[in-house]
């Protein structure tokens, strides 16, 4: 019964974990997409701090999800703390939460040219020169397998 408890609680805590990071992520949405239809003008000097919050509360969740793990074990595994770290930002600066928000805004609007068009705002398009969805999703891929790889040898070394 125990065994059962352990695992509905962190059925619960990984649920908890993704609703928080999807509703920060759609504040994010608000911002960079909804406030525009009023008026608001893209400028690094507001987006910059912004910026720097927003990814601190990132970080802070996965810091929490490290913390919670270790609260939670009686011996925890510093390997697993590590990868839950790196799990959780990864789904923030492996850009899956700005996929999942492009795809909700093709369904909500039906223009599927949104994700499409240059990302000048993205890190990544001052690193490359241009990025897009596509590019995205492929940076998606490249984090998902490394993330794969990450737990199938954390879990092959237990």
């Amino acid at each position: 019964m125990l065994e059962l408890k352990q695992s509905t609680d962190e059925f619960l805590f990984i649920i908890s974990l993704q609703c928080v990071l999807f509703l920060i992520t759609g504040i994010d949405y608000l911002v960079h997409h909804t406030l525009y239809s009023f008026g608001l003008r893209f400028d690094f000097y507001w987006a910059t701090p912004y910026w720097i919050f927003l990814n601190g509360t990132f970080i802070a969740m996965a810091i929490l999800s490290v913390t919670a793990y270790r609260i939670d074990r009686e011996s925890p595994s510093k390997g697993t703390s590590i990868a839950i770290f790196l799990t959780v930002c990864a789904e923030v600066f492996g850009g899956f939460l700005d996929t999942l928000w492009f795809g909700i805004a093709g369904i909500m609007t039906g223009d599927w040219t949104l994700g499409f068009k240059n990302w000048t705002w993205s890190i990544y398009s001052h690193l490359l020169g241009y990025y897009d969805l596509f590019s995205n999703i492929m940076l998606n891929i490249i984090v998902a397998t490394i993330l794969l790889c990450l737990w199938y040898y954390r879990y092959k070394m237990k």
